[in-house]
């Protein structure tokens, strides 16, 4: 079994015919204007197209699953191929023609041939079945042709060698019933450019075809030149030789200059006295044995690189070849042969290999060779004597031979400490495996070692060892740069090691990257707002705002490294503040919002693996501006006489001054605004205050309920609070009577007494106390005024009544102003009592 490793890319064309890798085959030469039957011969001509398999070269000439075969088949009486009827088989991989015969029990009718392929390549990429297109209908008689025409050659047996030859079945008979499907004749080495009139063509026989002519029969012979498409026929002569024997000679008829490299079906028809036609067909090939072999790549390779072998496909290399030829190649490492038939190399036009084991390891027989020998055969079915079968292949010409020198490169590999301090060496352990090339049956593994460094802020490689001041850095097969020339940074470094010959192709390293970190860590940073502007000291942000940790550590100017952050906020509290923006504790330039008013302290800590260092600023936020009043209200009375002056409130009280809470720098903006009255008729401003002042003087002039507001702006924090506060200022009623004492004598009545006030809408409340010798007033209501009274006094002495009466206003239930109780007497005098005296009445008798 064969493995192939054709890369098939190319398109060629081989003597005017393309050569793809998609089999096709094409019937181009049939003759469907004879009449045939049972008994006679057919003979289809064809271009084979593409690739048909050819796994198992020991299977070729026998019904090998591995391999192609093509057969010819007839239809039944109407050209139908349901179940068709198999003519002959031919097993190979190529075939320009097939000649069969109609089986003696085919029934009269119109018939078709076709010729089907086993195992053809298709675009899919796989081998199925091709099938042909069919020939024209033609007609099959009920007349048997029963007396065969045998064909042999004109070259006599004894003059077969390896110039000339035939192959054919029986006795030297092409046409017996065991002859061979394609019968042949010619030669198959060739030189380029020979013509079949060449003066070294001999026997002259060689291109004549005899047979026993039959009597009474018509025969005519024709020419298809299947290396130029077969798209055309030619005559050719029939000649007599005498004693029966007939032959037809394969010429250029046209201007006889002969006939260059190509293939040749001869069809030679035999046409019975009954009208019956008899066809066969021989093959006359004319080529040559090129086995050309070239290096499209290096004949010095490296182990594990495809060599690509060259096969020239053009008329000067095996394009002159026969296609039904096939090719070995032994590349000399052990492996198994590979096997390609000519339809392969033509369309890829070269064959690779892969060697995985160095040569110079393999003794060929001879200690100084270090090479692989590459053979390669050409195989073509034909016979050198009279004795050999011709359904074999057989090793044609001498081949060819190619040297291969395949090397081992070595490959490159270093170890690497991937972090350091920039205190210390760089040292790159070079681990490379040594590769393996020789000469003269000798392996070495010398190597060379080219090490390449970028240092931080370049952008291009050095190569060290091209560098004389560098040369202490490379110790033995090592890198060592000493702490001297190490800065904080990326230092990327990367080896090519190369055999010192044979194979030299370079083994590169990926790069890898030391990352040198700074043992001189400086924290740093700055406060930006939302705007990325930098917040200048004081550092003070509004409350919400959200304020960046812009980072200004030194190390964050240097590449590679690995700083780690860690920013921690003073006084700590879940809702003062807040990571935002997918930052966190951790992040290089975090974002944080703050919930709560204060000064914070804020630590960024930075550290690496050779030094830390932290820094503290202070951050203030500020609140939005709140003002409150507690209590939010004042009740004054004040009667006629008290308002004359007015009344004055004075804010600044602490009894009535509202609460402010901001801590801005800058004080909010006030804004004072009074509902109730008017301003300068109502009330004013006074001791230099206006409603802009933080704690106003204000007077009220006329009664009434007012109710006051304060708005506070905030000036470095954009936001507003107010409070309002309600004063209430009412009229205190005055009793206005004026005769509030009444004196009687005991039994009398009181007069009436209407309360008089200031106000209208004046109420009274009243109380009563009195000497326990009057009586006639309990149970009066004096909430109106007093009613006539009847008082009696029952002591001996004056008595008195006082009824305290005080008015008020009732504004509402919670706010009454009360004004000057008056006290009003009624003084109660007895009544007089007369003593008995005895009276002395003197009498005048006289």
């Amino acid at each position: 079994m064969k493995i192939k490793s054709l890369l098939f890319f190319s398109f060629l064309c081989w003597f005017g015919f393309s050569q793809n890798d998609i089999a096709s085959i094409n019937i181009i030469g049939f003759n469907s204007s004879a009449t045939y039957g049972p008994g006679s011969g057919v003979s289809v001509h064809i271009n084979a197209d593409g690739i048909f398999q050819m796994d198992n070269p020991e299977g070729l000439g026998t019904d090998d699953p591995d391999n192609n075969k093509f057969i010819l088949q007839l239809s039944d009486s109407s050209g139908d191929f349901t179940v068709p009827t198999v003519l002959s088989e031919i097993y190979d991989f190529y075939v320009p023609l097939m000649n069969g015969v109609i089986p003696i029990d085919t029934p009269p009718g119109n018939y078709k041939l076709r010729v089907v392929a086993s195992l053809g390549f298709t675009p899919g990429g796989n081998y199925e079945e091709i099938i042909s297109n069919t020939t024209d209908n033609f007609i099959i008689s009920s007349t048997a042709f029963d007396n065969f025409t045998e064909i042999t050659s004109g070259l006599p047996s004894e003059q077969i060698s390896n110039n000339f030859f035939h192959c054919h079945g029986g006795d030297d008979g092409y046409s017996s019933e065991n002859n061979l499907s394609t019968p042949y004749a010619g030669s198959l080495n060739r030189s380029a450019g020979a013509l079949t009139t060449d003066s070294n063509v001999n026997p002259s026989t060689l291109k004549d075809f005899r047979f026993n002519a039959n009597s009474g029969s018509n025969y005519s012979a024709y020419m298809y030149d299947i290396s130029n498409g077969g798209v055309f026929s030619q005559p050719l002569t029939v000649n007599s030789l005498g004693f029966g024997i007939t032959s037809v000679t394969v010429s250029d008829e046209v201007n006889n200059t002969g006939l260059p490299i190509g293939t040749y079906n001869v069809e030679i028809r035999e046409e019975n006295s009954a009208g019956i036609s008899s066809i066969y067909s021989v093959i006359f090939l004319w080529h040559s044995n090129n086995t050309n072999l070239g290096n499209t790549t290096s004949e010095q390779i490296c182990l594990n690189d495809i060599v690509i072998f060259s096969i020239d496909n053009t008329s000067v290399g095996i394009a002159r070849n026969y296609p039904s030829s096939y090719y070995s190649f032994d590349f000399g490492d052990g492996t198994p042969v590979e096997y390609y038939t000519h339809a392969e190399l033509m369309y890829s036009g070269e064959v690779n290999h892969i060697y995985e084991q160095v040569s110079c390891e393999i003794n060929q027989g001879n200690s100084s060779v270090s090479n692989y020998v590459i053979e390669k055969e050409l195989f073509n079915k034909f016979r050198t004597n009279d004795s050999e079968n011709c359904d074999d292949f057989s090793v044609n010409g001498l081949g060819a031979i190619k040297e291969v020198n395949v090397s081992e490169g070595p490959e490159a590999s270093f170890n690497l400490t991937e972090e350091q301090c920039e205190t210390s060496p760089i040292t790159a352990t070079n681990t490379s495996t040594l590769g393996q090339w020789g000469l003269n049956g000798t392996c070495l593994d010398d190597a060379y070692f080219d090490w390449y460094v970028k240092e931080p802020g370049s952008d291009t490689f050095l190569l060290i060892n091209s560098v004389p001041d560098f040369a202490d850095w490379l110790v033995g097969d090592d890198l060592v740069i000493p702490e001297q020339f190490v800065v904080p940074g990326c230092y990327d470094i990367y080896l090519v090691a190369y055999n010192q010959d044979l194979c030299t192709i370079q083994s590169q390293t990926p790069v890898q990257t030391v990352e040198v970190q700074s043992s001189e860590i400086i924290a740093n940073f700055e406060f930006l707002d939302n705007q990325g502007s930098v917040i200048a000291d004081p550092v003070e942000i509004c409350i919400g705002d959200t304020v960046t940790f812009n980072n200004l550590t030194n190390t964050l100017n240097l590449e590679c490294q690995n700083t780690e952050f860690l920013w921690s906020i003073s006084p700590a509290s879940a809702s003062a503040f807040q990571f935002v923006n997918d930052s966190n504790q951790n992040s290089i330039n975090p974002d944080v919002t703050f919930f709560e008013p204060g000064t914070y302290q804020v630590t960024l800590e930075a550290n690496n693996s050779c030094d830390q260092g932290s820094i503290t600023k202070e951050i203030t936020v500020l609140d939005v501006p709140s003002v409150d009043f507690t209590p939010s209200f004042l009740n004054i009375c004040e009667d006629i006489n008290g308002n004359a002056d007015c009344y004055t409130l004075d804010f600044s009280d602490s009894s009535i001054s509202p609460t402010y809470t901001f801590n801005s720098s800058q004080d909010p903006a006030y804004s004072w605004s009074i509902s109730g009255g008017q301003i300068g008729v109502d009330y004013t401003f006074e001791n230099n205050t206006t409603e802009n002042s933080k704690y106003p003087v204000i007077r009220f002039c006329s009664y009434g309920v007012y109710e006051i507001f304060v708005t506070v702006d905030g000036i470095s924090c954009p936001g507003s609070d107010n409070s309002s506060f309600t004063f209430t200022y009412e009229q205190t009623p005055i009793i206005t009577n004026t005769d509030i004492v009444q004196e009687i004598c005991s039994g009398d009545q009181t007069d009436e007494v209407i309360y008089l006030s200031d106000m209208s809408a004046t109420e009274y409340t009243y109380s009563t106390s009195a000497d326990s010798a009057i009586q006639g007033y309990n149970g009066l209501d004096f909430s109106t005024g007093i009613p006539v009274m009847t008082l009696t006094n029952t002591s001996p002495f004056p008595a008195t009544l006082t009824i305290t009466v005080t008015p008020f206003v009732f504004y509402s239930d919670d706010f009454n102003c009360l004004g000057q109780s008056v006290d009003f007497r009624f003084v109660v005098n007895p009544e007089p009592v007369v003593a008995d005296q005895a009276i002395e009445v003197c009498s005048d008798e006289a």
